[in-house]
């Protein structure tokens, strides 16, 4: 298309500019090459959105995103990239009780971090916040301290909150239906 602009033309210049973070927006086809590279040039941050059913299928998602890029894109490069590129997942849910008097609920269900390429060739994550089903609880609550801990607490994190058993939350959710008692 003619004067079409695309953020694959824009990121050399956003790069030379020296920001502090570049945020990407929601990612839907091959942008997604274009952001990995963000995210692997600077000291920087950056972030983006992206659909995915749940939080363990972001990886593969990037990963089908990556080889409609085009014909030279492997599964072993989107993987490889995707590693080296992303420090955490961040998954947001929703309950729906709507129809059975209740109301609509959304959440951060998990944080996962990724800790570089496991023995599959595929990112390996650690669950730092996670749902804990015995404690009634769907939200994102302490599960293992990250690896990026300290880089985490420079940037302002409370590491008290992996002490928690809820996390930052008061109490468990109120479901109607599953989730914390009533």
């Amino acid at each position: 298309m003619a004067g079409e602009l695309t953020i694959g033309d824009l990121i050399p210049a956003a790069l030379r500019m020296t920001l502090s973070r570049i945020i990407v927006g929601e990612v839907r086809s091959g942008e997604v090459v274009p952001m990995l590279r963000v995210m692997t040039n600077g000291e920087g941050g950056s972030m983006c959105t992206l659909h995915a059913r749940g939080p363990h299928m972001v990886v593969d998602r990037i990963a089908e995103l990556c080889l409609e890029y085009g014909s030279h894109m492997t599964d072993a490069l989107a993987y490889r990239l995707t590693a080296n590129a992303v420090d955490l997942i961040v998954h947001v849910s929703m309950v729906d009780e709507t129809a059975v008097g209740g109301r609509r609920h959304r959440f951060v269900s998990h944080v996962l971090e990724v800790t570089g390429l496991g023995e599959s060739g595929r990112p390996a994550l650690n669950t730092v916040f996670g749902p804990r089903p015995e404690l009634g609880e769907p939200r994102a609550v302490p599960h293992t301290p990250p690896n990026c801990l300290d880089d985490l607490r420079r940037a302002g994190f409370d590491a008290a909150l992996l002490g928690s058993r809820y996390g930052s939350w008061a109490e468990p959710l109120q479901l109607r239906i599953g989730g914390g008692a009533r």
